[in-house]
């Protein structure tokens, strides 16, 4: 006769199979590096969670080192099969995920370890030593996951502004795009939204170079796109704008690409996002579920500056 604790383990192990499985398959989310990052910093802890839940209910079924492979067991095979769901949907698996997953099954043998009623049986390690070992380690792991959330919730606040340039968390959400220089700098007086920072970018000798913004993903309850942009050296440059969704093909018809000119003085350009929907060919952009903003100078030669701010969008 089964015993309540076992169907309490054996419950939650179906309901793990299913998350598992449904977590890769579907891959929820925006597919960008921010919400990307997000998912793999909670490989750890999650793994870490639900090895400590398995350890302490196979001990109501099974002796303390039986319980703790079975456990161990369980929860590789659970990251081995969601991997292979996810290859199977998308024809991609992680090693490194994999890697991530059993750090957090370590981590939550250690806790459960530390917390269960046979650590006081290990004469040669005080029970003490086992939780500060045991909460060292869950921090380590929790870390990287609260950063990057934190920095999520902040980018989710700030809307309907994009990037100001003037919050330190801002600086996951831009990068150099082919091997262009990007300095944030204090903005002259006489910049339209001074005080404040902005980004000085310096090209590289790349058809296109410039940033590569990773913006929040939904754009549906805007009518634009504003950004405030300037040379820096005097002179005139073209620039590219370009929109990237989650459809995204890699052609270059399935994206929204805009040239404007920057001059010496700065202009705020304001980008109908009714124009941003219809710009692929044959479809309509996915408005709520932007994955990427790419500003470029068009053949820079190297010698280029360029000024940018206060990119946000519009209801208007």
């Amino acid at each position: 006769m089964i015993t309540r604790q076992q169907k309490a383990f054996y419950s939650f192990l179906i309901l793990v199979v299913i998350a598992a499985v449904a977590a890769h398959v579907f891959n929820a989310g925006s597919s960008s590096p921010a919400n990307a990052g997000f998912r793999n910093d909670l490989h750890s802890p999650a793994f870490a969670i639900l090895t400590a839940i398995l350890y302490r209910l196979l001990q109501g079924i099974s002796p303390h080192r039986r319980a703790m492979a079975i456990a161990v067991a369980l929860a590789l095979a659970t990251a081995v099969f969601g991997e292979l769901a996810q290859y199977i949907a998308y024809g991609r698996a992680s090693a490194a995920d994999i890697v991530r997953d059993s750090i957090g099954i370590g981590t939550g043998l250690l806790l459960a370890t530390a917390l269960g009623r046979n650590t006081q049986r290990n004469h040669r390690i005080p029970r003490w030593l086992w939780k500060v070992a045991a909460i060292l380690a869950l921090t380590l792991i929790t870390f990287p996951a609260t950063i990057s959330g934190k920095a999520l919730i902040a980018r989710q606040l700030a809307l309907p502004s994009i990037l100001s340039f003037d919050q330190t968390w801002e600086r996951s959400f831009f990068w150099s795009s082919n091997g262009a220089t990007i300095v944030l700098d204090s903005a002259p007086a006489d910049w339209p939204s001074a005080p404040g920072n902005l980004a000085l970018i310096i090209p590289s000798k790349s058809g296109f170079s410039g940033i590569e913004i990773d913006p929040p993903t939904d754009w549906s309850r805007y009518t634009h796109l504003s950004l405030t942009i300037a040379s820096a050296d005097n002179r005139s440059h073209k620039v590219m704008i370009r929109i990237d969704d989650e459809a995204h093909n890699s052609n270059y018809r399935d994206r929204f690409g805009l040239s404007i000119t920057a001059t010496p003085s700065p202009a705020t350009v304001r980008i109908p996002i009714s124009d941003i929907r219809r710009a692929p060919a044959g479809r309509a952009m996915e408005i709520d579920s932007i994955r990427s903003l790419i500003i470029s100078v068009i053949e820079p030669s190297g010698d280029e500056t360029l000024l940018l701010d206060d990119i946000r969008l519009e209801a208007m």
